[in-house]
């Protein structure tokens, strides 16, 4: 196989995993795949235990997202280098995540048959370094030319700028108090549910005031019980002025959370990096003293309180 045509199945798994579209990166699969992770302890064979493996790392890492920075091939497999980011939540491997979100680099060995994947192997950082070195025959990596080296390790697209990392300031605190659910039933797009609104208050350093009464979130689920959010709320500012605040997001719960989280006298209790639940607010307004929202983008990371939800809003600079 040509190794244009290997990167691009490698390629394309790394964007299926950063999506999180477990039935995009089965396609790519040979039937009698074996996807290797020792770093986990994780060997499978075959589409069935390869989704369940896949699955089950994504509940644990609900928001991972791999970048190929460069590649090498020697005909009969490729070695991919790049960065992943992630984000643990529950605790699948003994330990309480601290809600943080990692960047680690990594090392993937593929081998491929009948035009698609048919192994990858999670290479160590040390592994890596001796197999990649010699997949062209030249011998150890610095007999590689160094233009060839350059190459090999640039970004995908040239055009691509170090603009520095995203800062935040935090904008405010917000409780938002929930009527009982309503279920809107299975449709077209999943299981719709509204959660209304009853009130609730918000706190910050620039604004504060109160949630009024009726919105709310139509939320819709999955078949893997992943929530996407559809959030409008009014607020009105301690001075009087009225905002109209929009948020989509993700709630994703591991599975050995799920009971916990269907007790309503035990769910607000949970610790909020046992799941994953982050958000993207944006505002709209005529009141001129708040005029500054109306071209602010927020993220925001949610948790359960009792009688409803709250949230930490921060501003992205």
């Amino acid at each position: 196989m040509q190794e244009q045509r290997m990167f691009e199945l490698a390629h394309a798994l790394a964007v299926a995993k950063s999506r999180q579209d477990v039935s995009a990166a089965l396609r790519l699969f040979h039937p009698d795949m074996v996807l290797e992770t020792p770093a986990f302890g994780t060997t499978s064979r075959g589409p069935a235990e390869n989704e369940k493996v896949l699955r089950r790392f994504f509940s644990s890492f609900p928001n991972y997202d791999v970048t190929l920075h460069g590649h090498a091939s020697n005909g009969d497999m490729l070695v991919c280098w790049g960065t992943a980011r992630l984000t643990m939540t529950g605790n699948r491997f003994g330990v309480l995540p601290n809600g943080e979100r990692a960047e680690i680099p990594v090392f993937i060995q593929f081998t491929f048959e009948d035009d698609l994947i048919a192994r990858t192997l999670l290479l160590r950082p040390g592994d890596a370094v001796r197999p990649v070195g010699r997949l062209d025959g030249r011998g150890p990596a610095e007999a590689v030319p160094r233009a060839h080296r350059r190459r090999r390790s640039m970004t995908a697209d040239p055009r691509v700028k170090d603009v520095g990392e995203i800062r935040t300031a935090h904008l405010f605190d917000m409780v938002v108090d929930l009527n009982p659910r309503l279920p809107i039933g299975s449709g077209p797009f999943g299981r719709r549910v509204l959660f209304g609104a009853a009130g609730g208050t918000f706190h910050g350093p620039r604004l504060h005031g109160d949630v009024l009464p009726g919105g709310g979130d139509w939320a819709l689920f999955d078949p893997d019980g992943r929530m996407t959010l559809d959030v409008r709320l009014t607020l009105r500012t301690h001075d009087g002025a009225l905002l109209h605040m929009t948020y989509g997001g993700r709630w994703v719960t591991p599975p050995e959370v799920r009971d916990a989280l269907a007790d309503p006298d035990e769910r607000y209790r949970i610790n909020p990096a046992a799941y994953y639940l982050r958000t993207n607010p944006l505002f709209e307004t005529g009141a001129a003293t708040y005029a500054w929202l109306n071209g602010t983008v927020c993220i925001g990371s949610g948790y359960l309180v009792e009688g409803g939800i709250a949230y930490k809003v921060s501003q992205v600079l």
